[in-house]
């Protein structure tokens, strides 16, 4: 019952410090995935799903979910998750056994159950593994040799071969879309068997004498699958051979931070193995009495789960914690072709600042911040003399320290963007655009394109439209139809090796597009995409950097120290640019620089990272400025109805208001309560109608 308990010791174990968690079951635990170290599920015996937020007691939380049970499965039968895996924090999916499979997903709020495309039988079946590389493309294996694939939208059986159908599927791993691979048994209960999608059909590529359990791997190159009785497979692209284990003990599942890192679980009480890149060997906690299911892991930070609710966390101790983006502009300077600098741009006064040596040999070509947590990325071109190429890096936001994630498994990055929910995209150069595993490095291709570009960033409130650079070229590529087309012909002001889109107001009030030019020293160039002008005068900084090759903002950490709820409710807090509608949206300007985003989420306030521009169309309104509140003449009804669906008000009060198209409406900020409201002088002399609106988001 060592779960049910806080157990106050650690030890050391191999290169990880481990200490026993609390996870509040007593039930033997399968599975275990996570998005960040403060995001964890964990799930197994009679559906249970725990969930760790980070906290410093090490207490995982019960998660219910709906139903309790399939809803097809009889009360006499006993039932388990098997496995779980997700795209992000609010996109989570665990399989297990039911009369016809059982899949249940979690959005961020709460866990429903999902429809399989099997019919319910009376032994019923189990799905044991799941892996996917987006939210619209997740694989599933289980009992029968099932294989089931997501889109997105629908569940659907994947063609799979008559022969395959005695088999039971363990685990399936994947180093993109077209490169998946699933183990099991082959049907006769003693041998194995390893299954290759290649994007169009499942091949058996493999048989062995031993059952297979896990898969995982690091790239198409560097595949592990491991089973019974020691059993240790491993793929380099062309063939499978056999590796010495060291062990006699069935091994389950496995997670590694690179390729020279590997952790496997064993079925045997306290036991795991570790590869170094060259040999396996395996290590004993001899007072350790469970039997370990499933491992998973980000950077120094391991979680293993099994029997009776044990949960182990090891950390390495040689990896030291990283720290977050400030709110100043981060860039890199490419020197002499292939040494690296990273310096900082104060949002203040402009001023530059060196950050941390230069990296000589490393080639660093791209930066990136991400949305929430604020931390830094980095990734490596091919002209590399020390280093690695297509690698990934985290930066250490104080020191400028670079830290090794992991191969991308492509050979030159030229930019990376971050989209709002935190998927890392980056443009391999003759290969197109991919993501990247944060924890891992490893890069999937999602859009196929030989296009030259070597800046890359993406519209914050609009996850899939993206600006690239080549040359003096301007691109904009659509990611719901997947086009890319030259929007600015020699637009830019010289060759563009960086991009970004800065959020509005933090530096110019219009400031869209921020580059940095090849061979000119570098400035605070505003671009608008839409008029392909510069937006005003070019900032003029004392700086020697005349190559810059990544530019990156924390918008978290900005919105945080600029935007918060007692800096926007002082007195003196006045409207200074224009406000403008359109349908869903209201933007506004304030004169702190910030821009907010008053969105049908009643979220407030978001920031943004578009222009300010107002569109064309009927959706202009003039305004008055004056201390926190706004007054908006609405000058026809198609106005009201876009004001009115931004603050998502009821079709009542939509219906009502519709009629004083022309009149002045006033949103009121009240300090105390924090709340938006709004007021109308409504014609002929009816009293002014006066409506709640929605609670300010606070910390």
């Amino acid at each position: 019952m060592m779960g049910m308990m806080a157990m106050e010791r650690s030890f050391a174990w191999g290169d990880y410090t481990w200490t026993e968690m609390t996870s509040n079951t007593s039930g033997d635990l399968e599975g275990v995935w996570g998005s960040s170290a403060s995001d964890i599920f964990a799930v197994g015996e009679d559906g249970v799903i725990v969930h760790y937020d980070g906290n410093p007691e090490g207490e995982w939380e019960n998660m219910p979910i709906s139903p309790s049970r399939p809803n097809s499965l009889p009360q006499n039968y006993k039932w388990r998750f098997f496995d779980i895996w997700g795209s992000s924090p609010t996109n989570v999916f665990a399989v297990g056994y039911g009369l016809g499979g059982a899949i249940y997903h979690y959005d961020g709020d709460s866990w429903t159950e999902m429809k399989t495309p099997f019919q319910p039988t009376n032994r019923g079946m189990s799905f044991d593994g799941i892996w996917g590389n987006s939210a619209t493309n997740v694989f599933v294996v289980g009992s029968g040799g099932a294989i089931l694939h997501y889109n997105g939208e629908t569940w659907s059986k994947m063609s799979n071969k008559s022969s395959y159908r005695f088999h039971h599927l363990n685990g399936v791993w994947g180093s993109s879309a077209n490169d998946v691979f699933a183990v099991g048994n082959n049907g006769n209960g003693t041998g194995g068997t390893i299954l290759h999608y290649d994007g169009s059909e499942w091949k058996e590529q493999k048989t062995t004498t031993e059952y297979l359990r896990g898969v995982w791997g690091t790239s198409s190159n560097n595949v592990f699958a491991f089973g019974r009785r020691g059993t240790i497979l491993h793929y380099d692209g062309e063939k499978w051979t056999e590796q010495s284990s060291g062990t006699s003990g069935h091994l389950l599942n496995a997670w590694g931070s690179s390729e020279d890192n590997v952790l496997a679980v064993l079925s045997s009480s306290g036991q795991m193995s570790h590869y170094n890149g060259s040999h396996w060997k395996t290590r004993w906690k001899s007072d350790f009495n469970e039997i370990f299911e499933d491992i998973w892991g980000v950077r120094g930070d391991v979680f293993v789960v099994g029997w009776s609710g044990t949960i182990l966390h090891g950390h390495d101790d040689s990896i030291v914690n990283v720290a977050q983006a400030s709110c100043q502009l981060y860039a890199v300077h490419d020197e002499k072709r292939n040494d690296s600098q990273f310096f900082t741009v104060s949002l203040d006064d402009l001023t530059v600042s060196e950050l941390g040596p230069m990296y000589k040999g490393h080639d660093i070509e791209s930066l990136a911040i991400h949305p929430e947590t604020n931390m830094i990325y980095a990734a490596s071109g091919d002209d590399v003399t020390n280093g690695k190429p297509g690698h990934f890096y985290r930066v250490d936001g104080e020191t400028g320290e670079l830290i090794p994630v992991g191969s991308t498994g492509f050979n030159e990055i030229e930019d990376l963007a971050f989209s709002p929910d935190g998927t890392l995209y980056a443009w391999a150069k003759g290969e197109g655009l991919i993501t990247i595993d944060l924890a891992t490095g490893k890069g999937t291709l999602v859009f196929p394109d030989k296009t030259p570009i070597e800046g890359l960033t993406l519209k914050k409130n609009e996850g899939n439209v993206f600006f690239g650079a080549v040359g003096t070229d301007l691109l904009r590529y659509d990611g719901a139809t997947d086009t890319l087309e030259v929007i600015c012909p020699n637009g830019l002001l010289g060759e563009t090796e960086a991009l970004e889109i800065m959020p509005d107001g933090l530096l110019k009030p219009d400031g869209q597009l921020l580059v940095g030019t090849h061979n000119v020293p570098f400035g605070l160039h505003a671009f608008d995409a839409q008029t392909c002008q510069v937006i005003e005068a070019d900032e003029t900084l004392s700086n020697q950097y005349n190559d810059v090759e990544g530019i990156a903002v924390p918008v978290a950490a900005c919105s945080s120290t600029s935007s918060s709820c007692a800096a926007l409710a002082q007195e003196d807090l006045q409207v200074f640019e224009a406000i403008f509608m359109e349908p869903f949206v209201l933007y506004m300007a304030i004169r702190s620089m910030v821009v907010v985003d008053y969105d049908i989420t009643g979220e407030w306030p978001i920031p943004l990272s578009t222009s300010i521009t107002p569109p064309t169309g009927n959706y202009t309104a003039g305004f008055v400025s004056g201390p926190l509140h706004l007054e908006a003449t609405m000058r026809s009804q198609a106005e009201l109805e876009a004001a009115l669906a931004a603050f998502n008000l009821d079709k009542a009060n939509k219906a009502c208001l519709a009629e004083v198209a022309g009149k002045v409406i006033r949103f009121n900020f009240n300090p105390s309560t924090r709340i938006w409201s709004c007021s109308v002088n409504l014609p002929n002399g009816v009293p002014p109608q006066h409506l709640d609106l929605f609670p300010m988001k606070c910390d």
